[in-house]
């Protein structure tokens, strides 16, 4: 098992920028 803080905070990053992404167009779309 290889472990790298930068992976992880890169891919965590990641994710949460594109979660924000569909949110914000899920509710601007729905609204």
């Amino acid at each position: 098992v290889i472990t790298r803080p930068r992976v992880v905070a890169w891919l965590r990053r990641t994710f949460a920028a594109t979660y924000l992404l569909m949110a914000g167009r899920l509710a601007f779309e729905g609204r």
